[in-house]
Order: structure tokens, then C-alpha cells, then sequence
């Protein structure tokens, strides 16, 4: 790997990791937000607070197994990726000496 990219993939991490949160902030939120107020006003709701949790928590959960489960097939890909970029990168320079 051509040393000045080495820090692109640790670069990526973060600005994945902040778009997920600004988008948690925006559209997850707020709902969880507004029924919590329901249920603070009307305790019967409570139900549907729970439920929502569970939701929360089992999509969470299922999105966990689902990226181990394609980690390592993502990996390949990205390592033949990688190869094949580079192979392309060697013969510009070879061509365009």
C-alpha cells in the first residue's frame, strides 16, 4: 500500500461513525422522544414504549449478526479490490513514465 493513502481507512471510520450518529440524532430520537412524553401524560401507553424498546434492541441486535455475518466475505472484497487497484496504479506508471 502506498504509504501517504494508509490513513484513509482510519480516516472513513470516524465519518462513518459520525454520519450514523447524525443520523440516530435525526430520525431515531425524536421518536423515542415523543412517546416517552405519551407515556409520561398517559402511564396506560406504557406498552407501546416497550415495545418500541424491544424494537430497538432487537433491530440492533439482528443488524450485529448480520454484519458479522458478512464481514469476512466483505473483507475479500475489499483485499481483491485493493489488489486490483493497485495492479491498475502499476501499470499507469509503467505506461506513463
Amino acid at each position: 500500500m502506498i504509504a501517504a493513502w494508509s490513513f484513509f481507512p482510519l480516516m472513513s471510520s470516524g465519518i462513518i461513525n459520525g454520519i450514523a450518529t447524525i443520523l440516530l440524532i435525526l430520525f431515531i430520537d425524536p421518536k423515542a422522544s415523543v412517546l416517552a412524553d405519551r407515556v409520561m401524560k398517559n402511564p396506560s401507553q406504557h406498552i407501546y414504549l416497550k415495545s418500541y424498546s424491544l424494537t430497538m434492541i432487537s433491530s440492533s441486535l439482528l443488524g450485529t449478526i448480520g454484519a458479522q455475518i458478512l464481514f469476512i466475505p466483505a473483507a475479500y472484497y475489499v483485499a481483491w479490490f485493493a489488489k486490483w487497484i493497485l495492479i491498475l496504479l502499476n501499470l499507469c506508471l509503467f505506461f506513463f513514465k
